[in-house]
């Protein structure tokens, strides 16, 4: 009997750790929702040192969450200043890196496991760092070296799959974590991150089994909080096929007729319009070896997206994108790198052009319409690098929403409000329309920082695209589209879309 009641009280004691009111703050933050994060941490309390230093730990993660590092950089120093906990060591080390300080946060990542060893966020900062100094292989050396004494450590393999996503090695990414799972299979946030990957990448099959998993394990753990965003998720994407999608593609040939079927396209074959015999071809690309940025660990950079245009010789982006420029480069989705300058730039548009040093392939040229007629409703797809080091540099993201309102703040003329999320990095990236064309280019969002500060809010799907007339004055650039083509699901766009968008880096010095 008293083995009993002494397990059922360790149990307790268990269950009372997993779900802490700090814990369902960091879990709120990681899956992104703030407004629920920030009323939480209002409730802790605030009455010694370390209650202080909890909490300014979990407001700067808040503000690094909203891509607001300088702001984030106050609050993490505040909270490491008052305590020595490894976490908030770690925090500001990832956060130096989001600044471009890489030797600040390799040395403050150092420092972090001079205080504990075992801390993996801090290893991940110094892999990272040798991403982005184009160390690829010490990068990896940093995981390889530690992975007989952790293989059973689910945030050690998670980062360890994130450091493969990020250097382009997906397969390498998710079977890291298939692996880890198969030898412990009550990990959930194991089960949560690969059910990301895999939705990342196209397999929505995967990506709600593993998440609904990760779900349940939340739940029988009290994690109420990160259980009720993931249910949120699998709710909305409940009516979605789950048996594995046809991998067949159709190219893009004179002759029209000709298919080819391969097991590594996962692209649906395209579908044909009810009043139109004709299909959309399209080639589905596939990312290729990704080539380093060449940036130093002093180099103060700053990350934006950009498309490709006019034959493969131009990029459109945003001008506070490359502001204060004194490098650029530009890498696209399959990975292919070039150096740019400036050929145009007009601030009070917010618009920039871009002539490359040398030409992409004037197939990822993305045509730009003239006179498109903005439809409130219509789907919109942005595409671009958000967050990119936390997110991955590699490949861009994709979200959809729709068009909200036809003009900007205070009603301007020259933009258009959408719910397609935008982030930190989307800057000059494109948006889509479901036909795959251009509609518009992404330039930011409501500063939820300033209203986090001021109203004590964080509103939520309030972001804003420049309108095509200000980039067809900006390029001369513009031709009439075919508004008969079919319609694309996100999964197509993708791929379609994959080498015509690029990541930038403006080396400031």
């Amino acid at each position: 009997m008293g083995g009993i009641l002494k397990s059922f009280i360790l149990l307790l004691i268990s269950f009372n750790l997993f779900a802490s009111p700090s814990n369902d703050v960091r879990d709120l933050i990681e899956m992104g929702e703030l407004d629920k994060a920030l009323s939480l941490t209002k409730e802790l309390p605030s009455k010694t040192k370390e209650d202080i230093a909890l909490r300014d730990h979990l407001i700067g993660s808040i503000y690094f969450k909203l891509g607001k590092f300088q702001k984030a950089e106050d609050f993490f120093v505040n909270a490491s200043t008052m305590s020595n906990k490894e976490e908030y060591y770690a925090s500001l080390a990832k956060n130096y890196l989001f600044l471009g300080k890489i030797s600040q946060a390799k040395q403050m990542a150092n420092t972090t496991l001079k205080l504990n060893q075992d801390t993996i966020e801090a290893i991940y900062v110094l892999a990272k760092a040798e991403v982005l100094l184009g160390n690829s292989d010490k990068a990896l050396n940093f995981f390889a070296e530690l992975d007989k004494i952790k293989k059973s450590n689910e945030q050690f393999n998670i980062f360890y799959a994130r450091i493969y996503d990020e250097l382009g090695m997906h397969v390498d990414s998710v079977s890291r974590l298939e692996s880890f799972i198969l030898r412990n299979p009550s990990t959930p946030k194991a089960h949560d991150y690969l059910g990301r990957l895999h939705w990342f990448y196209g397999d929505s099959s995967q990506a709600i089994e593993y998440r609904t998993i990760a779900r349940n394990l939340y739940l029988e753990r009290g994690r109420e909080s990160i259980a009720e965003v993931i249910t949120a998720w699998l709710e909305v994407h409940k009516d979605l096929k789950l048996e594995p999608k046809k991998k067949e593609i159709i190219i893009q040939e004179q002759d029209n007729s000709e298919t080819l079927s391969t097991e590594d396209s996962i692209i649906d074959e395209p579908k044909v319009n009810d009043d139109d015999s004709r299909q959309t071809h399209f080639i589905a690309y596939e990312p290729g070896v990704v080539e380093p940025f060449p940036v130093k660990a002093t180099d103060e950079i700053y990350s934006g997206s950009g498309f490709i245009v006019n034959n493969g010789t131009q990029i459109i982006t945003n001008q506070h994108v490359i502001e204060g420029n004194n490098t650029i480069y530009v890498r696209n989705g399959i990975g292919e790198l070039r150096k740019a300058t400036v050929k145009k730039a007009v601030k009070s548009d917010d618009l920039a052009l871009l002539d490359l040093e040398r030409p992409f392939n004037s197939e990822y040229s993305l045509d730009i319409p003239n006179n498109y007629k903005l439809r409130i409703g219509q789907k919109a797809y942005v595409m671009g690098f958000p967050l990119a080091d936390f997110l991955g540099e590699n490949m861009p993201s994709i979200t959809e929403g729709i068009i909200s309102k036809d003009v900007g703040m205070l009603n301007y003329p020259g933009n258009f409000q959408l719910t397609s999320k935008l982030n930190v990095g989307n800057s000059g990236g494109p948006i889509f329309s479901d036909q795959g064309d251009v509609i518009g280019v992404a330039v930011g969002k409501i500063d939820k920082a300033l209203l986090l500060e001021n109203e004590g809010l964080i509103p939520e799907d309030v972001n804003f695209a420049i309108k095509l007339k200000l980039v067809n004055y900006l390029t001369d650039i513009g031709i009439e589209i075919d508004k008969n083509k079919s319609t694309l699901t996100a999964e197509e766009l993708y791929y379609n879309k994959l080498p015509s968008v690029v990541m930038i880096i403006n080396v400031v010095n």
